[in-house]
């Protein structure tokens, strides 16, 4: 049976005097239980130090939502017992950590007929500590904490003040330099509330700042798929008009095109009849002939060419048929080259027959102006040859020709 022990304690005395009217606090220990003097208020169940194990548990490398489960797996592992009640402050990724054997907890209750009370570990009910290894006076025993960036880093209880060795032992334990002094142990009243809440899964603000950075990543991943949608709509819209264009644009040059092609059509058949001449082109039969002019100082004034009959008449002085024949049946590009006489003694002339390109030796095309022909003197300049070029059906006997001297 449990013995329930009130006001013999001056310590226990402090620690009583010192919980608030609007808490009944149980102050489990090793041996007894002490009941408070008020019946009134939330039920509190104070674990004394010296019935925990506590562990500090550094889960940085586990993400946030798969903590709370990993957590449960290191205090199975960790547990020297097989049923057991904790109390867990999370800090960040850090789980300060404390157990208890349940099974004795649950008899107590029950000794005081108590069917929920909240437990918490006694040294949630010490103020936290400043840097460095302290030692804490407990409901009964001692402790000693080393605390780090407000965490608290170690924890061990003897339960009378430890010895020299014990005290080193702890110090190796928290990797800290021996100090062969031990301190003394500090005694506080128990605090009102305790410094830490237990939270059974990770620590929400964890878990609020990783939904946030998936939130906030989804929400960027979403406004650049809206915009490369937009991006992709315009394209789509543009692609379109300049398709409608295309279409308006083909549609306007179709009667454009069909005109192109009658033209080359037209032109291709112009070229076609063209070839059927064999016969060559009047400027390059006047070219020649005014190159092989045998004598100097000699005009052209008349010039007659249909179909393959050429005539035209010079005027010089001494003029010379026989030359004319020469020269004219030695270019190879006329037949029949004969002269007669005009009324005019300074006048001559010439007839002939011209070539056909068939007719021609190794079907050669006749002969025109050479690549580097004899300077020829235009006296007078009374027709332009470049605009009657292609005039094969003009009456080239109805003008006067221009007057050459070779």
């Amino acid at each position: 049976m449990t013995q329930v022990l009130t006001n013999q304690i001056p310590m226990l005395d402090r620690f009583l005097r010192k919980s608030p009217s609007s808490q009944q606090r149980y102050l489990h220990k090793r041996q007894e239980v002490i009941e408070p003097n008020t019946k009134s208020g939330k039920r509190e169940w104070i674990v004394a130090r010296s019935l925990c194990f506590y562990r500090l548990f550094d889960l940085t490398t586990i993400p946030a939502a798969r903590r709370s489960e990993a957590l449960k797996l290191k205090i199975r592992q960790w547990t020297p017992l097989t049923q057991y009640a904790n109390y867990i402050v999370w800090q960040g990724a850090l789980a300060q950590v404390w157990i208890w054997d349940e099974k004795i907890q649950v008899e107590q209750q029950q000794e005081f007929k108590i069917k929920s009370a909240y437990a918490i570990p006694e040294t949630l009910l010490h103020p936290k500590q400043e840097e460095g290894a302290q030692l804490i006076q407990c409901m009964e025993g001692i402790e000693a904490q080393y605390w780090q960036d407000d965490i608290l880093k170690h924890s061990r209880w003897w339960p009378t003040e430890p010895s020299l060795k014990q005290w080193a032992d702890f110090q190796r334990t928290c990797s800290l330099a021996i100090n062969t002094e031990i301190p003394q142990p500090m005694a506080s009243a128990l605090l009102n509330k305790p410094w830490g809440y237990h939270r059974t899964s990770i620590n929400t603000i964890a878990l609020q700042q990783e939904s946030l950075w998936v939130l906030l990543g989804l929400a960027v991943f979403v406004i650049a798929l809206a915009w490369y949608g937009v991006t992709i709509f315009k394209w789509q819209q543009a692609i379109t008009q300049i398709e409608q264009q295309i279409e308006t644009l083909s549609s306007d040059a179709t009667p454009i095109l069909t005109a192109k092609t009658k033209a080359m059509q037209g032109k291709q058949a112009v070229d076609k009849l063209v070839k059927l001449n064999p016969y060559p082109h009047q400027l390059d039969l006047m070219g020649a002939v005014v190159k092989n002019l045998p004598s100097n100082n000699v005009r052209l004034i008349a010039w007659k060419y249909e179909l393959s009959r050429l005539s035209f008449t010079v005027e010089g002085d001494s003029l010379d048929p026989r030359k004319y024949v020469k020269a004219y049946e030695k270019m190879g590009l006329f037949d029949n080259v004969k002269t007669e006489n005009t009324r005019k003694n300074n006048q001559l002339s010439i007839i002939m027959q011209v070539k056909a390109a068939t007719a021609n030796p190794n079907n050669a095309k006749p002969p025109t102006l050479p690549n580097k022909p004899k300077p020829a003197q235009v006296i007078t300049d009374k027709i332009d040859v470049e605009k009657l070029k292609d005039k094969d059906d003009f009456d080239w006997g109805s003008i006067p020709i221009p007057e050459f001297k070779q």
